[in-house]
């Protein structure tokens, strides 16, 4: 997905981290860190992305990201609330995660 925004690895800045645990048995190869705009209903966020090696999915938001948004999944209703309410956005599956990881600068 980073070529597909166009950034190269070399764009990467260093990971605290080499490797991720990711389910307690398997682990993520970290290649580094980006700052990216994320756009959000028009809401821009900046946000500092972990960089994984060959990731099943194109984008996994983590709890950092979740947390310092202050994110509210409401699984009911299939949404999740960002800042106090402020952005609500349809739980992701499928091509919805691709509409979301285009919209990343």
């Amino acid at each position: 997905m980073l070529r597909q925004l166009g950034y190269k690895l070399s764009d990467l800045s260093p990971a605290e981290n080499d490797f991720i645990l990711a389910d307690y048995k398997s682990s993520f190869h970290i290649l580094g860190t980006i700052k990216l705009n994320v756009c959000l209903q028009g809401l821009i966020v900046n946000h500092t992305f972990t960089v994984a090696k060959q990731l099943i999915d194109k984008c996994i938001i983590g709890a950092d990201f979740l947390k310092c948004s202050g994110a509210n999944l409401d699984f009911i209703s299939d949404v999740v609330y960002f800042y106090d309410g402020l952005v609500a956005l349809p739980l992701l599956s499928g091509s919805a995660v691709q509409k979301f990881s285009s919209c990343c600068t």
